[in-house]
């Protein structure tokens, strides 16, 4: 499962709980202000500059694991 999809859509989390056997009637709403990641320990990069980076550095990694997947992870290569 991919993240971004898991996080987005309802399905993927019904069929990730119906795999390890829970109720999904049993999850809690997520809280969109909860584990906000403080990204100061960066120290002047902004975000999308840490994203450009961290890109740069895992590329060939994502471009193999879109081979292995047969999924299209362009938004980990932004």
């Amino acid at each position: 499962m991919i993240f971004e999809e898991l996080i987005s859509s309802t399905q993927e989390k019904e069929d990730l709980f119906s795999f390890l056997g829970l109720d999904f009637g049993l999850s809690s709403p997520r809280n969109p202000n909860k584990n906000n990641l403080d990204y100061s320990e960066f120290g002047s990069e902004n975000i999308e500059e840490v994203r450009k980076t961290l890109s740069s550095l895992y590329i060939k990694e994502i471009n193999k694991l879109e081979i292995i997947l047969n999924k299209n992870l362009s938004l980990w290569k932004k």
